[in-house]
């Protein structure tokens, strides 16, 4: 028996939570870093709020049992 995520909901960025907290904790680190363009910065910021919300969502997805697979 495998976990699977809610089927009706889409998978808009597919990665495994281990890479995007990598991925969170780099924006974090280049947009506290203030050596960005104004503009560039709040993009960054844009991507990294979109980033946590994804990962804060998957984390806290109900799981369903798949037991459709076969061993």
């Amino acid at each position: 028996m495998t976990s699977i995520l809610n089927p009706d909901m889409p998978q808009h960025f597919s990665t495994d939570a281990d890479v995007l907290c990598d991925y969170c904790q780099t924006l974090t680190q280049v947009v506290a870093g203030q050596s960005l363009l104004p503009e560039t910065e709040r993009v960054l910021k844009g991507l990294l709020c979109e980033r946590v919300w994804l990962f804060a969502a998957d984390l806290k997805a109900p799981r369903w049992a798949d037991n459709n697979t076969e061993h």
